[in-house]
């Protein structure tokens, strides 16, 4: 057996080869099937290439050898079915493209059925690796990452330089982001369905180096992000889980929320057994919500609804180990879009966060004084506490109040269980709807099931400046102390607490056996 149908079998031994679709519980080992296309590294593999992707019809597969790849163009395809790109492993098949003069590394666009496995691709222009509109998408054991400012990756290097580690806590990384040379997003499936991304990692990207957005039915685990921006972002998603991960040296290291203007708002997010370290490398984003990043955060979730956060390690984060915030407090940032789309809840509810370890989190936040968009949050966040720095927990303290003069919309995708609207491209509404989280009769909000609940399960290091929680905006909850958790407990305030969220269960693509 060689080298690429050994990393093969070990990496799909969780999954059956059915030809189509699987469940994620179904389990057996495949055979491999010799590729339709075989690209050698060499002087010819960047046209080899091209002409593998201009040819590949459904159900095709296209490998490429171990070694080091030069390619001077975008790879891509479209409205092609059941494709696999395949390498011998993210450490043995490296794909650059610091002499393509523009575009993405790997494009995808309008397929069902595609599984990218066991590939770097270094210094793409844009995008490292990019799927969008596609329907079972699997992403396992690939690499995105550009050249740091002190080496750049090439064919005599690249074995050792796409290796990089991020250093504990206080040291200084050997690595740091190229902010000219890097491209915005690392692995890139959006608009989606359907979607597993595994055992994978990318390092230096300007927005996200781990994203997926505008999607439902996702599973993200076993990855690692570092030196990006944001390290993991699930933006605009339904059903998606995302654990075993490891965010660290980012300026943030994992983000679930929800931004205007998009063609829906997502729900239903589930944060277990990552580690989120050290994410406090300056924000050096190139345009877009991002800038507004303030380094040091940990975890942050804004504007999404029902999101489960437990059992991560979250530890070394200078601003915040976890912040959840609402478009309200971007808007007194100056930021104003998602307080003006009526479509979307602009307030986080059914936030759940329990059994989390959280360690020496909110002792530095920096206004970095370079006149960054950065500055302008983090200078909000320290004025709105009164100077008192970070903390493990931060939440903005906004909350919404009932407008009892706004009916449900009649013109409207559907209705969840809980009430809520679920707006599909559907024409704006009139006014904001939100009666659904307050009881009709006494109008105030209905709670556990639209709160967010802290529980006191979780672990705090004590031994340090920063306080274990910090609301931003105290007036608003009828007295309540700033650092005053106790509200959010819903086991010991209402008797209860928030149920679990289903596991997201997506139907695996698998080629042909």
């Amino acid at each position: 057996m060689n080298r690429f149908i050994s990393a093969l079998v070990a990496g799909t031994a969780a999954l059956t080869l059915t030809g189509c679709f699987g469940s994620s519980s179904d389990v057996s080992v495949p055979d491999v099937p010799e590729p339709d296309f075989f690209i050698a590294a060499g002087p010819s593999a960047s046209a080899e290439a091209a002409q593998a992707f201009d040819e590949i019809q459904n159900n095709q597969i296209i490998e490429f050898g171990c070694g080091w790849f030069e390619i001077n163009t975008d790879l891509a395809f479209s409205d092609i079915n059941g494709v696999t790109i395949r390498g011998c492993g993210k450490d043995e098949t490296v794909l650059s493209f610091a002499d393509s003069p523009s575009g993405n590394g790997i494009l995808v666009q309008n397929a069902e059925g595609i599984l990218i496995q066991g590939i770097t691709v270094v210094d793409t222009p844009d995008d490292g690796i990019r799927v969008e509109n596609s329907d079972g998408v699997t992403m396992r054991d690939v690499r995105s990452i550009w050249s740091g400012l002190q080496e750049t990756i090439t064919a005599d290097n690249y074995t050792t330089a796409i290796q990089v580690d991020c250093p504990a806590y206080g040291e200084t990384p050997v690595y740091e982001t190229d902010p000219v040379g890097s491209g915005k997003y690392g692995l890139y499936p959006t608009d989606s369905r359907n979607v597993l991304m595994e055992d994978s990692e990318s390092i230096g990207a300007w927005d996200a180096g781990i994203y997926i957005g505008q999607s439902e039915d996702i599973i993200l685990r076993n990855n690692r992000a570092a030196f990006n921006v944001a390290g993991i972002e699930i933006e605009n998603t339904n059903r998606a889980d995302a654990y075993n991960n490891i965010s660290e040296c980012n300026t943030a290291g994992l983000m679930v929320f929800n931004l205007p203007g998009r063609p829906f708002y997502g729900d239903q997010v589930r944060v277990f057994d990552n580690v989120l370290r050290n994410n406090n490398t300056q924000n050096f984003a190139e345009s877009g919500f991002i800038t507004l990043l303030p380094r040091g955060i940990g975890l942050m979730v804004m504007a999404l609804d029902q999101v489960e956060v437990r059992n991560n390690t979250i530890e070394g984060n200078d601003a915040v180990g976890t912040i959840v915030i609402s478009h309200e407090l971007l808007a007194a940032a100056g930021e104003t879009a998602g307080m003006n789309d009526l479509q979307l809840n602009p307030w986080p509810d059914a936030l759940h966060i329990f059994d989390n370890i959280y360690n020496n989190n909110g002792d530095d936040p920096v206004i970095e004084g370079d006149g960054r968009d950065s500055d302008i949050l983090m200078g909000l966040i320290i004025d709105l506490n009164d100077d008192q720095g970070g903390a493990h927990i931060i939440w903005d303290g906004f909350i919404d109040v009932l407008d009892s003069d706004c009916d449900a919309p009649t013109e409207v995708d559907s209705f969840d269980e809980r009430g809520k609207p679920q707006y599909r491209n559907d024409p704006d509404p009139a006014c904001r709807f939100n009666a659904y989280k307050f009881d009709e009769t006494t109008e105030e909000r209905i709670k556990p099931d639209f709160w967010i609940c802290v529980e006191d399960n979780n672990t705090f290091d004590t031994a340090q400046d920063a306080p274990v929680f910090l609301n931003l905006n105290s007036s608003q909850q009828q007295g309540a102390a700033d650092n005053d958790a106790s509200p959010h407990d819903c086991a010991t305030e209402f008797g209860g607490t928030l149920p679990l969220l289903p596991a997201a269960d997506p139907a695996y693509f698998v080629p042909n056996s």
